[in-house]
């Protein structure tokens, strides 16, 4: 899933409020996915409890890892 898909059933607001982060930080995440950073796109990941999983947002980033959800 990504960050658009799981917005249409949660506010960005508090997804904002999970992230320690605003709201308008979080539209811009979603308006600029490419530019989410290795950081926030694991914080994405826990703070949704791996509905969105960070080498889902950042394949570029994270594609190398062996990884199946419910593992770590």
């Amino acid at each position: 899933m990504n960050l658009n898909q799981y917005l249409e059933t949660h506010k960005e607001f508090e997804l904002a409020k999970l992230l320690g982060v605003t709201r308008q930080a979080v539209n811009y995440m979603k308006q600029n996915p490419e530019r989410i950073g290795a950081i926030a796109a694991c914080n994405l990941e826990v703070a949704t409890r791996g509905k969105i999983r960070r080498i889902d947002l950042r394949p570029d980033l994270f594609g190398d890892l062996d990884y199946e959800p419910g593992t770590e």
